[in-house]
């Protein structure tokens, strides 16, 4: 047995933390794992039923021991590509010594003001023409000050128009960095430097959802979620009303911030959520 574009992506879902309706999970591979005790089903009242993995480790491990696949998210990205070779195969599946090597890797960074960096221990200016942003390759060894806060983008509308947002960070020094291309790099480069984090994404679930599993989880000592002073007033002006109906269901990890939880209760109160773009002056 081998697993399927689609349920290789269901599990690696479920390996992430997030709980799937059974009703999408009919498959015999799912259905072998739930025998084994790997995943689990959750019973909510009479009708509704969602699949969860019983742990991350045991689940990785399984997969490595039943199917041979050490790195779920290479084998993913090998069969959207279409073109795995035997070798590919083998080195993702029979040979754990071997494991696929990115070509392209990093995240897009901009800034509104010129800062000081140094990339491969050479020092240059963070400081794109407006209407372009910078690659950030090796990021391993990319390093800012200290008092510079990351400021994590989550749409790339917001990221590609970010000086008309500049007077939401006016009162710290802010290093953009867009979620797109969505790789694990950014949270890799998070946990080697001493910086502040600042999520800036929609204010709704799916956000709070990303913030927590992507950045939170690596180092919540030091990751914040950005919230307007004013977001009840945009809320009742330019909610998203069918969004928020959407999206209500989502299952959250637990809250670890009084804010937050206070943005959801006004998501609750007004039965709507809002998405970031409405931000951009201009719009």
């Amino acid at each position: 047995m081998k697993l399927s574009l689609t349920i290789a992506k269901q599990v690696f879902q479920l390996m992430e933390g997030t709980k799937l309706p059974a009703s999408s999970c009919r498959n015999p591979a799912i259905d072998q794992m739930l025998a084994d005790g790997v995943l689990q089903k959750q019973l909510l009242g009479k009708s509704k039923a969602y699949i969860l993995a019983s742990g991350r480790d045991n689940l990785a491990l399984y997969l490595a021991n039943r199917f041979g696949i050490t790195d779920l998210d290479a084998y993913i990205s090998q069969i959207q590509d279409g073109d795995m070779t035997r070798a590919d195969a083998i080195a993702l599946t029979g040979n754990s010594k071997l494991k696929r090597v990115r070509t392209f890797k990093g995240f897009l960074i901009n800034v509104l003001q010129p800062l000081d960096a140094h990339l491969n221990n050479q020092s240059f200016t963070v400081l794109p023409v407006e209407g372009s942003s910078i690659f950030v390759h090796d990021f391993e060894t990319f390093n800012i000050p200290d008092h510079v806060t990351i400021v994590g983008v989550e749409n790339p509308e917001n990221f590609r128009r970010i000086r008309k947002q500049a007077y939401l960070f006016a009162e710290i020094t802010p290093l953009f960095v867009s979620r797109y291309p969505q790789t694990k790099d950014l949270a890799r480069w998070l946990e080697r430097i001493p910086n502040n984090y600042l999520h800036f994404g929609d204010f709704d679930f799916a956000a709070v959802r990303i913030f927590y599993s992507e950045i939170h989880c690596h180092i919540p000592d030091r990751a914040t979620f950005y919230i307007p002073k004013q977001l009840e007033q945009l809320l009742t002006l330019h909610g998203n009303r069918p969004l928020y109906y959407k999206q209500m269901s989502l299952s959250l990890p637990e809250l670890q911030d009084g804010r937050i939880e206070e943005m959801i209760r006004l998501f609750h109160r007004h039965k709507k959520v809002l998405e970031q773009e409405i931000l951009i002056k201009g719009v």
